[in-house]
């Protein structure tokens, strides 16, 4: 059975597609925090980011970038975390748990710890927004064996 067809998963993502598909393109300028913008990798992920729309980068790009997300300003962020989320249910195994891994760390910051960095990656997020990271998250951490106190924390920090 393909990944995007399990039951769920074409509902996580429709629910992801509707709670960011206003979201526009951020300028090139504006997608990586400015402590990052001289980092050589974070660049290179913002060049490849610039002027495209979350709903058309490819899986191999994302999986390339997923070690800089955590370099996304909170504009960008918003703007391109629904194709992370997006590919952490529907892409094939070979980069699933990197990609998982690393919008973790994205989404709680090191640790799971709350940071300022985080919160300012974070802020510009909707409930709607908030909410469909939530239902992934949960879907992810079953898939990974979470047990009820793990889906009750996820509950509590993101809605």
């Amino acid at each position: 059975m393909a990944d995007t067809e399990k039951p769920g998963v074409a509902a996580l993502t429709e629910q992801i597609r509707r709670a960011f598909e206003g979201v526009e393109v951020p300028p090139a300028d504006q997608i990586l925090a400015d402590e990052f913008a001289a980092n050589d990798d974070c660049y290179e992920m913002a060049q490849m980011l610039a002027g495209k729309h979350w709903t058309t980068l490819v899986v191999e790009d994302l999986f390339y970038h997923r070690e800089s997300l955590f370099a996304l300003s909170a504009l960008g962020f918003r703007a391109y975390v629904p194709a992370y989320l997006v590919a952490a249910v529907t892409s094939d195994a070979r980069y699933r748990s990197d990609i998982h891994q690393y919008l973790t760390f994205a989404l709680y910051g090191p640790g799971r710890r709350d940071t300022a960095a985080t919160q300012r990656r974070l802020s510009l997020l909707n409930a709607e927004q908030r909410t469909a990271i939530s239902v992934l998250l949960v879907h992810l951490e079953i898939e990974s064996g979470a047990d009820d106190e793990d889906i009750e924390a996820i509950h509590r920090r993101w809605t």
